[in-house]
């Protein structure tokens, strides 16, 4: 199969301000005494953003011939960089899943695109075992890196 096709590194990377829309990854089944069933159907689900970039001019051909000839006009999913609750992940698999809108606003391009995370990001299971490591991961990273011996 394949290689995935990967952003082109000479493009800035999306805007942070987007919504992000997770897929549901449970089916719930109404019963006839007003309960509900759930199911959990998936482990692993796709997040569905909207998503601006913000190009000049030749960024502008680049990304438009990127996304006609590499992407075949949106057909192919492609590695990418992207800012999740994780931090800003520089290849996660995406796909563009309708046809970008374009505007033209004092010189510079303005693109917007229905983007699909392919696989939702979250911290693992065990990292959900130690809570407070991930609360205050930024007091352990400047302490550690305030009082750690240095060579």
């Amino acid at each position: 199969m394949p290689e995935m096709p990967v952003y082109p590194p000479q493009l800035p990377p999306p805007d942070d301000g987007f919504d992000a829309q997770h897929v549901d990854p449970i089916l719930r089944t109404p019963l006839g005494n007003g309960k509900t069933r759930s199911e959990r159907l998936m482990g692993t689900v796709p997040t569905n953003l909207t998503v601006s970039y913000l190009f000049e001019l030749a960024e502008f051909q680049l990304f438009e011939g990127w996304y006609r000839w590499v992407l075949h006009d949106g057909i192919l999913p492609f590695r990418g960089p992207m800012k999740t609750s994780l931090g800003i992940q520089p290849a996660l698999e995406m796909k563009i899943t309708e046809m970008y809108s374009a505007r033209s606003n004092r010189g510079l391009w303005v693109v917007t695109a229905p983007v699909q995370i392919l696989k939702r990001q979250t911290i693992s299971e065990v990292e959900t075992q130690y809570p407070d490591e991930v609360v205050y991961t930024s007091i352990f990273d400047r302490t550690i890196n305030q009082h750690w011996p240095k060579p």
